[in-house]
């Protein structure tokens, strides 16, 4: 039997990670979402998933604080930064 993969998504705004969590759940992925860095730290320590989408903002950090706990987790974790709006400035850093 193959080992489920789980996906965390961390946002605060519904697009695009409704889509997102639809698509996941059809490919058989499981997903959950929490809307802070700290809940995301919370989670990554409790369960371990196997990749993780974040907005690049959030209420309290952002993509590069989520880098940065996504490095603390006992095994290497895939960092997709996902935004509904084009930043060019972001994509430059």
């Amino acid at each position: 039997m193959s080992e489920r993969l789980f996906a965390l998504l961390v946002h605060d705004q519904p697009e695009p990670f409704d889509s997102l969590k639809r698509t996941l759940r059809d490919l058989h992925i499981e997903t959950y979402s929490v809307s802070t860095c700290r809940d995301a730290e919370d989670l990554i320590s409790q369960c371990q998933p196997h990749i993780i989408f974040t907005e690049s903002a959030l209420r309290d950090g952002s993509w590069v604080s989520i880098l940065n706990i996504a490095d603390t987790a006992k095994v290497p974790l895939n960092v997709i930064v996902v935004s509904a709006h084009p930043d060019t400035r972001f994509y430059v850093s």
